[in-house]
């Protein structure tokens, strides 16, 4: 058995830094990650590479990317709106993803809850819940209906804001996968893969 080797000052600093920003994780994964980018490190000094941390990155970042993925898979496989919404925030390091993307779609998931919702409360406050017309004006979910309007769903209120929501709901859960799928890639090999 040889012994073994040890590495320079900045890569063992690298590591103590890569282990803080996958503090998230736990511990058994955490370790897992710092003792292969060990291993690698270890692999290209004994391939006599002069700068070993050479196309790493900062630490923080690389960090970031290793518990971004993790949480974007781990939400793919939960399936949850709520999972996925959050892995997605986490994930999303520019702001043009999150304001065009993400936002978007928790505002489609808030909105198919609301559906939902009336569609649940139309036999609690049926006055106050449907879809008016009248007066030039169009209001559909809560009002105090004025009297010059009436309301025109009636107790088909409650399949049409319940299939609304529901068909929303499925839409904007199935675009957060979408989205969560083609930022891992499809192709590539990932860092949990390591």
């Amino acid at each position: 058995m040889g012994t073994a080797m040890s590495l320079p000052q900045d890569a063992e600093q690298f590591l103590k830094r890569v282990r803080q920003g996958l503090s998230r994780l736990d511990e058994k994964k955490r370790e897992e990650i710092v003792n292969e980018l060990r291993s690698r490190l270890l692999d290209r000094q004994a391939q006599g590479m002069e700068d070993l941390l050479e196309g790493f990155g900062a630490p923080e970042a690389l960090a970031l990317g290793f518990v971004s993925e993790l949480a974007l898979r781990a939400a793919l496989a939960r399936g949850t709106s709520w999972a996925m919404a959050r892995a997605l925030l986490i994930a999303a390091r520019d702001s043009a993803l999150v304001l065009l993307i993400v936002l978007p779609l928790i505002l489609f998931q808030l909105g198919s809850a609301a559906l939902i919702a009336l569609a649940l409360l139309k036999p609690v406050i049926p006055q106050r819940i449907g879809m008016w017309v009248g007066g030039g004006a169009l209001n559909f979910g809560f009002t105090d209906p004025a009297p010059a309007v009436r309301e025109v769903l009636g107790w088909w209120a409650i399949p049409v804001f319940l299939v609304l929501g529901l068909l929303v709901l499925w839409s904007s859960n199935r675009a957060m996968r979408a989205v969560i799928r083609s930022r891992l890639g499809p192709s590539k090999k990932t860092r949990s893969q390591w």
